[in-house]
């Protein structure tokens, strides 16, 4: 999907972590500086690419943390890593992002998202077991207009209602933060939440009305009281999410059999098997399962990738894939196999695991996973093969084959 930067993000993590664990094992101090360099500038980039990358960090510093110098090294190294990157960030920042959208800061859609991954029974809770930042959530939800027509990318922090209106609400959001408690409670009780409310969508009628920085901040902070409140729901969401995880729909391209949303049309040239291919119901490329910029697809192409899916998508496959690689890297004798397998295995299910606790598994989040699965089944299957070559060698020769 061209639309999307998944395909990119996931390529800059896996390659950041392969040139991490190279510089782990390197023994010259000079190449190994410039590896772990390397590796943090182009995760720099995956970041920029797409902010999620940074639940990928910790790997990156656990690597460093690993490596056998000495402590005064570890320092110099993250010193001499990190200063490239916030040139690069910064260097962003100043030169398109501030002059663009009017904000230092790089977005400000987490109450977007951590709204839509609260679960609705929190907010059903009596008013005395929410906590005040979640309370302030309601009473301002409860004081503005219950439209999600204004939801979108909004281009510049300024983005909104008129000034006049968002004063008049921005005084009374004033007015709600300056609330105690039980203040908040006595507010609700008189103001009930609109006919309409939608919690999931919440954010956009606050992004609207009050404004971004102010709806984030405040939403990030009810996020934070949900999953000290009720961590049992998330708990359950992670386990169903990580039993369910390898059934998840993996196709990323049209098939004739499931064409993701789109017509094929005629051929643009009978000779070159190039199809016109159009979406059923117009909508944005960044909105279609599928999207290209010149709308075509081969034919020949597409008929190619459906037989390979076919043996590949059975869910038996692919636990059977997971099962010998996790294996594979547990038992081997090779302990640098060990680590970066578990490293690479780390990564994988860090990334799952947020993503099942906000909004889930989707299409796009395994997508930005492939590559590090792709790594980790390399590291594990081969591994399995060393066991049982080695095995076997032992049990007809009476030794390892070197």
């Amino acid at each position: 999907n061209s639309a999307a930067p998944e395909w990119l993000q996931g390529e800059l993590i896996v390659l950041s972590l392969m040139l991490s664990t190279q510089a782990f094992i390197c023994t010259s101090n000079k190449t190994k500086i410039i590896s772990y360099v390397f590796s943090w500038v182009i995760f720099s980039f995956a970041y920029l690419v797409k902010y999620n990358s940074l639940i990928i960090f910790p790997i990156l510093a656990l690597i460093i943390a690993f490596d056998k110098k000495s402590v005064c090294w570890k320092i110099f190294a993250i010193s001499m890593a990190m200063l490239p990157c916030l040139i690069l960030i910064l260097a962003f920042v100043e030169f398109f992002h501030y002059p663009t959208t009017k904000s230092r800061q790089l977005n400000y859609d987490h109450a977007w998202v951590l709204l839509k991954a609260i679960p609705e029974v929190y907010f059903s809770l009596p008013p005395e077991q929410l906590k005040i930042n979640s309370l302030r959530w309601k009473a301002l939800s409860s004081i503005v207009p219950a439209d999600y027509s204004m939801a979108g990318a909004y281009c510049c922090i300024d983005a909104g209602a008129p000034p006049n209106v968002r004063d008049a609400y921005y005084i009374k959001y004033r007015q709600i933060m300056r609330l105690s408690k039980n203040e908040l409670i006595d507010f609700l009780k008189l103001n009930p939440l609109p006919s309409g409310y939608v919690q999931q969508d919440s954010a956009v009628p606050l992004y609207w009305y009050v404004g971004l920085p102010e709806t984030d901040t405040l939403g990030i902070a009810t996020f934070k009281e949900s999953l000290l409140t009720i961590p049992s729901v998330y708990l359950k969401r992670i386990f169903a999410g990580l039993k369910t995880w390898s059934a998840f729909d993996k196709q990323t391209v049209p098939f004739y059999s499931n064409r993701l949303g789109l017509n094929f049309g005629e051929s643009i040239n009978d000779k070159s098997g190039f199809i016109k291919v159009t979406p059923d119901v117009h909508t944005p490329p960044v909105f279609q399962s599928y999207w290209n910029p010149k709308e075509v697809v081969w034919s020949p192409g597409v008929r190619v990738f459906e037989y390979v899916a076919s043996a590949i998508m059975p869910r038996w496959l692919e636990l059977l894939v997971i099962a010998g690689s996790t294996l594979g890297v547990l038992f081997s004798t090779n302990s640098r196999i060990r680590f970066f397998g578990l490293l690479y295995l780390g990564s994988i299910l860090i990334f799952s695991t947020a993503s099942f606790v906000l909004v889930g598994m989707r299409h796009k989040e395994f997508v930005s996973i492939i590559p590090l699965m792709a790594v980790f089944y390399g590291v594990g299957l081969s591994s399995v093969y060393c066991i049982f070559r080695d095995a076997l060698a032992s049990k007809i020769g009476g030794h390892h084959v070197k």
